[in-house]
């Protein structure tokens, strides 16, 4: 039997960084707030850059990719909060105020 340490939640996993690994987290929980079937080819497309992206760990473009696809699939303001989240782990100042804007402009509807 091979012995392994275990894993806390605060540990990173193929070497990314703490930010990476929480940024890709969020992604990932984004994409979990839209329907599992994605409505049209072009919104099946961006997830699939959004994937790509990631794991090349380009992570300002999957990040893109997935405001794309946000738009695209007129995704809910919890989708909206994940991709923030992602920003703010990423330290992406400008892109944390534009999500920010977003998610208050569709609470005020």
């Amino acid at each position: 039997m091979i012995k392994t340490e275990p894993k806390t939640e605060a540990q990173p996993s193929l070497g990314w960084t703490e930010s990476e690994a929480l940024a890709t987290r969020h992604l990932a929980a984004a994409r979990f707030l839209l329907p599992e079937d994605l409505p049209s080819s072009s919104a099946k497309a961006l997830w699939a850059s959004v994937e790509h992206h990631l794991y090349r760990r380009e992570l300002k473009l999957a990040l893109d990719c997935a405001m794309s696809l946000g738009n695209d699939v007129g995704a809910e303001r919890e989708y909206w909060r994940e991709l923030l989240l992602a920003t703010r782990s990423m330290e992406l100042d400008e892109h944390a105020s534009k999500l920010a804007e977003l998610i208050r402009l569709q609470r005020a509807q």
